[in-house]
């Protein structure tokens, strides 16, 4: 099953593709020569895509991903034009293709750096953003010393995570409860389950906490007063991360 967050970035990647194509096309058409000069066009084009770049990677959060959708928008927008040029020469997809390239290939290297610039800008503003909307861990009681362990998981692997985490290391948690937890957690917001695990054959306190940092997309923390416990945990968390390629 395809991860309801992947789903989304297709959809918006094909958005910012639709958006691309149609606004490129229009500049290539439009008859604004005898109010701009084909220079000052240009720099309109670039302000475009720098604007398009900016704009799609903060909504996306995927620099490769918008800039995938952005440099095929532009190629199906040029070919686009050229191939519905009215004129009365037949037009053939695959030359409309090749011609538009070997014509415009300056201006799709200026435009497509426009956009790149303007993408590193987007993650910037993404990354801000998430940083401004996460919200601050309270603060351990003076009288513990708490470790954290934490990762970005989607929500279809939590299961898996918690059985092996259970399996391995013998907490005695309650997997289906905590599983049920993270799936019922808003976006942007947290929850939190305050439990008594077995580690190393002795009682020890572990709250886990969940914040839903995207469309199936929990952030999983692990808190506990046990700095052993906290390595092992971090041990498979690392495990996890490198037997799925996260």
């Amino acid at each position: 099953m395809i991860p309801k967050r992947s789903i989304r970035r297709l959809a918006e990647a094909l958005v910012t593709l639709v958006v691309t194509a149609a606004l490129y096309d229009r500049w290539l058409m439009a008859p604004v020569l005898g109010r701009w000069s084909f220079e000052q066009w240009r720099y309109v084009a670039a302000a475009a895509a720098f604007v398009i770049g900016l704009g799609s990677t903060a909504w996306i959060g995927v620099i490769p991903v918008s800039l995938s959708a952005i440099g095929v928008g532009l190629l199906v927008g040029g070919t686009w034009a050229d191939w519905t040029f009215p004129d009365n020469v037949p037009h053939y997809l695959l030359r409309s293709f090749a011609f538009f390239v070997e014509m415009h290939w300056q201006d799709l290297l200026r435009f497509f750096g426009a956009a790149t610039i303007g993408a590193i800008g987007g993650l910037s503003v993404t990354r801000a953003w998430a940083v401004r909307r996460r919200r601050p861990h309270p603060v351990a009681p003076l009288n513990a010393k708490m470790y954290e362990s934490s990762m970005n998981f989607d929500l279809k692997d939590v299961q898996t995570f918690l059985s092996n985490l259970n399996e391995r290391l013998q907490l005695a948690l309650p997997v289906d409860d905590l599983v049920a937890a993270t799936e019922s957690t808003p976006i942007d917001a947290e929850s939190r389950r305050a439990l008594i695990t077995m580690f190393n054959g002795e009682s020890v306190q572990l709250e886990y906490r969940v914040f839903m940092d995207d469309i199936d997309a929990p952030d999983l923390y692990f808190f506990t007063g046990s700095e052993e416990l906290s390595k092992a945990i971090d041990s498979q968390l690392s495990q996890f991360a490198e037997e799925h390629g996260i």
